[in-house]
């Protein structure tokens, strides 16, 4: 059964601890999606105006205070840096995020096609990497198989917005709109060699299909 978490005490509490410093602030992971289970992060997304160390400080004791601290993760930024964030990633924080305050676009540099296809590759990437380093280094596929799974639940997702321009951020939803083979990906049966060859090899297409022009 989802898991609903009313953020507003803590909307509140942040603006009152930053006067005039909160630029934005949102909620991402499976609370964002609407996914949450009893043991969920809590991944905040939290943009100020500037974040040195009496901020981080600051910031650290706000979420100590919070009933959800034991399960709080997140993205803290100043927003200087985020304006010049490198485009391929600050476009995933840009899809995945759910505002709780403010609006999260237009303190983002500009993202064109060649910035989602950016995005696409080096999601690939990290799913091959995973995939290979995964089979032959971590031990058990019980240990590792969830992890990359979930890596490859956000790679799947950027790789159908390149290709289609809608985003579908529940693992749900995602499913239902993939080919049967992409569907294999996100329910790894069988061996795990198999799976994780699979895994190389649609990831390889897929940097190969981002870098054309």
């Amino acid at each position: 059964m989802e898991q609903t978490l009313d953020l507003t005490p803590f909307t509140m509490a942040l603006r009152e601890a930053f006067p005039e410093q909160v630029a934005f602030c949102g909620i991402q992971g499976s609370y964002g999606r609407g996914e949450a289970g009893p043991d969920s992060d809590v991944d905040l997304v939290v943009i100020l105006e500037e974040a040195g160390a009496r901020e981080l400080e600051r910031y650290r004791a706000l979420i100590a205070s919070m009933p959800f601290a034991k399960r709080a993760c997140g993205f803290v930024c100043a927003r200087r840096a985020l304006a010049v964030w490198p485009k391929f990633d600050a476009l995933q924080l840009l899809l995945d995020t759910k505002p709780l305050y403010g609006e999260l676009s237009p303190l983002l540099p500009p993202m064109g096609p060649e910035d989602i296809a950016l995005a696409s590759a080096a999601a690939a990437s990290m799913v091959y990497h995973a995939a290979c380093h995964a089979f032959l280094f971590q031990g058990p596929a019980e240990d590792w198989l969830p992890a990359l799974s979930k890596a490859v639940f956000f790679a799947l997702r950027l790789e159908r917005y390149r290709r289609t321009g809608t985003y579908l951020p529940r693992r749900q939803t995602l499913r239902e709109a993939l080919s049967p083979a992409e569907r294999a990906l996100l329910e790894p049966v069988g061996p795990p060699a198999g799976y994780c060859a699979a895994l190389m090899d649609w990831a390889q297409k897929v940097m190969e299909d981002a870098g054309k022009p």
